[in-house]
């Protein structure tokens, strides 16, 4: 399938991955889809985008872009439009910045767990003393449970 340059950005990389593809259709600004050449594909669930410096490829089925990009015959840094030592930078960063993440969700999942046991001693307590009828009664405060 041939594209015009008036639909394209003129970036080389992108032109050649789409016209790789089949059934490419753009939905967009610089936004298309076609079949993923990754797995058997009767309907378009690969999703292209041009972001910047780079392409995006997103398949809904879960093919891993590797595996995309190799199956038109192309490598994953053929996806950086920048030279390949700055794409190389870039993508350290971003490795950088995906283990912080990674980190910070593990670290609010552990809180998240400390306080759920914190919360389910308080409530066999609270269920042991009677402490949701008191509550409930508005009759004594929390120093006045046993215990």
């Amino acid at each position: 399938m041939n594209y015009s340059h008036s639909i394209l950005p003129q970036t080389d990389s992108l032109f050649k991955l789409l016209n790789r593809l089949e059934s490419v259709r753009q939905t967009g600004p610089n936004k298309w889809v076609a079949r993923c050449p990754a797995h058997p594909d009767r309907s378009p669930s690969l999703s292209i985008r041009l972001n910047g410096d780079r392409i995006l490829v997103y398949c809904f089925a879960g093919c891993p872009a590797n595996r995309i990009v190799e199956a038109v015959g192309m490598t994953v840094s053929d996806l950086f439009l920048d030279s390949p030592k700055k794409a190389k930078k870039k993508e350290r960063a971003t490795l950088k910045t995906l283990a912080a993440q990674i980190l910070e969700k593990a670290l609010v999942k552990e809180l998240e767990n400390e306080l759920l046991e914190e919360i389910k001693l308080i409530e066999r307590l609270l269920w042991r003393y009677n402490g949701w009828r008191v509550i409930m009664d508005d009759g004594k405060h929390a120093d006045d449970l046993p215990g």
